[in-house]
Order: C-alpha cells, then sequence, then structure tokens
C-alpha cells in the first residue's frame, strides 16, 4: 500500500469523516485508514443533506404563521439585504418584494439551510405568486430568497418599504 492509498474503516455513531492518524503494524507496514461515520439515529436532515440557503423576510421568519414549515431547518442568523428592494403588503397578511433600480431600501429577514425536503414543504406552502429568486445581501453576498411578481404589488397593494421590516409593519396592524 503506497502513502497515497488508504484503508477504510466503517464507524457506526460517530459524527464526521476524518483520517485516522497514521498507525504501523511492524517495521515495514505504515497503516493509513479513511474512518467513515455512519450516525445511529439522531435527526432525519443530517448537516450533509441541508443543501438550500435561503432568505425569507415575511411569514416564515421565526414567529411568523409558516415559520412551522421550517422545522428541522438551521437557522443562519438575521441579515438585511442590499437597499434595492421595495416591500408591499399582500392584503395585510405577508410581505411582497422585488428589486427595482432606484428608490430601494434594505429589508430585514433570516437566513435558513435546509434539506431539498424541507425546502419542497417551504415551497408547497407558500401563497400565491411568491417564488424563489436572487436576494442581494448588504454583505454583497446573493443568495436565493422569497420574491414577489412587481406588476401585482403595485396593481392594488400597499407599499410598506418605509418600514423595511415585516414585523415591524405587521405590528402596527395589531395597535
Amino acid at each position: 500500500m503506497g502513502a497515497d492509498e488508504f484503508s477504510t474503516v466503517i464507524a457506526l455513531g460517530g459524527s464526521e469523516s476524518r483520517i485516522a492518524p497514521p498507525a504501523r503494524l511492524d517495521d515495514s507496514i505504515l497503516l493509513l485508514a479513511r474512518i467513515v461515520y455512519f450516525p445511529i439515529g439522531g435527526s432525519k436532515h443530517s448537516e450533509r443533506t441541508m443543501t438550500k440557503e435561503l432568505f425569507v423576510n415575511g411569514t416564515l421568519m421565526r414567529g411568523g404563521a409558516l415559520h412551522p414549515n421550517l422545522a428541522g431547518a438551521e437557522f443562519m442568523g438575521a441579515f438585511r439585504t442590499a437597499p434595492v428592494y421595495r416591500l408591499y403588503s399582500i392584503g395585510d397578511v405577508h410581505p411582497g418584494m422585488f428589486e427595482v433600480d432606484e428608490g430601494g431600501v434594505s429589508v430585514a429577514g433570516e437566513m435558513y439551510r435546509m434539506s431539498d425536503e424541507i425546502w419542497e414543504k417551504v415551497e408547497a406552502g407558500e401563497p400565491p405568486h411568491l417564488y424563489c429568486g436572487p436576494v442581494r445581501l448588504e454583505n454583497g453576498d446573493v443568495v436565493d430568497g422569497i420574491l414577489f411578481p412587481r406588476d401585482i404589488a403595485e396593481a392594488g397593494h400597499r407599499d410598506i418599504s418605509e418600514f423595511g421590516d415585516w414585523r415591524a409593519y405587521a405590528a402596527t396592524l395589531r395597535d
């Protein structure tokens, strides 16, 4: 076995694959092993299957009506978009965000990492017309996010861009 070759050792119940330290079987044989762990039990959605990252800015956020659809997703933190969006209230039920060339604001939201299965549940539960598209964050990253068609928003819904945050606007509805 050459220095670049490995034996594979299967270990049940561990949490990550790694290369084991070299071990000598005798003075002439150096054993290198790659240990591959397979979790026993634990979460159905392991870190290796968390393939989709998504920016949300409305009812999918923590405390929102659709947040349970993100069960099993990893919360990555609070984020803001670059100041290139307009935010509308769609019937005071959920927000609709779209990108503009001028007059945009930064919109508050949250990032989640999820499996394809969770994404399918999120997508199936979204209200009409919302869709997944590129969203520019204030840190310069471009990520997948939930957007709304501009023509539908402007055709009869309220512009709430001054709030820059769905939750801040929704709080005014309870007053």
